[in-house]
């Protein structure tokens, strides 16, 4: 089954159970939030890092926008962080488009 989970540009990831998500924390499942450390690792090794790693139960994304796919199936979709007020995400996702073009 594939999970989405919809933050934006500098959100927390955790795999602790998060009662109220919002753009800006999400929870992601164990073995995403694995594949998100040894990828991170990876592109860090190659000047560019994906997350910082809070510990051991929180990562923090850097400053990408886009979707990520892990092996689980887990989807990422990064919005860019430039709407704080009511619903954002379908702005976000303009802006996005725009800035894919």
């Amino acid at each position: 089954m594939k999970t989405t989970v919809t933050v934006r540009e500098y959100a927390r990831l955790t795999t602790s159970n998060i009662p109220n998500l919002t753009l800006d924390v999400a929870q992601v499942s164990t073995t995403a939030f694995d594949w998100l450390c040894e990828t991170s690792s990876r592109f860090s090794k190659a000047g560019a890092a994906l997350v910082q790693v809070e510990g051991r139960r929180w990562l923090k994304l850097d400053n990408y926008v886009g979707a990520l796919e892990t092996p689980c199936g887990t989807r990422i979709e990064i919005l860019p962080k430039h709407f704080e007020q009511g619903d954002c995400i379908q702005q976000s996702r303009a802006l996005l488009r725009e800035g894919l073009k």
